[in-house]
């Protein structure tokens, strides 16, 4: 499975926000396509577990009110309702390794797994970071 197998398994609106964190960096003049491509596939983790839109809602909830009490409801049991939780904690993480197995660079791989990182470990990391956050 390539990148574009990837990117099309998303939901559309991971494939909006992915696309828009892509336009973003491009119009800050971002040309590296090693960065650009990681936008694109940088939640692709998440299609481990279908977020419809009530989970989106708690999810974004259970972060404004108590980040941890959303990693203690997380289970990484893929039969507890719960999982959606676990996926959404470690979705860097599963997108790099997807990363891996679709054959994507080793700089992809890297740059989707810091994605979710306040303080990711380079300048190109950085950039999708601060994207991310504003897209």
């Amino acid at each position: 499975m390539g990148e574009r197998a990837l990117f099309e398994r998303m939901e559309l609106a991971d494939q909006r926000h992915c696309v828009d964190v892509f336009s973003h960096l491009r119009r800050q003049g971002q040309e590296s396509q090693d960065l650009l491509r990681a936008a694109l596939l940088h939640d692709v983790g998440k299609v481990e577990a279908r977020f419809g839109l009530r989970i989106r809602g708690a999810i974004v909830l259970l972060e404004g009110l108590n980040a941890r009490m959303l990693a203690r409801i997380a289970s990484n049991k893929r039969d507890s309702w719960r999982y959606c939780f676990y996926v959404h904690e470690h979705h860097a993480r599963i997108g790099a390794e997807m990363a891996r197995q679709a054959g994507c660079s080793s700089r992809v791989i890297s740059l989707i797994s810091q994605h979710d990182q306040p303080h990711p470990s380079d300048e190109m990391a950085v950039l999708l970071y601060q994207a991310d956050w504003e897209n």
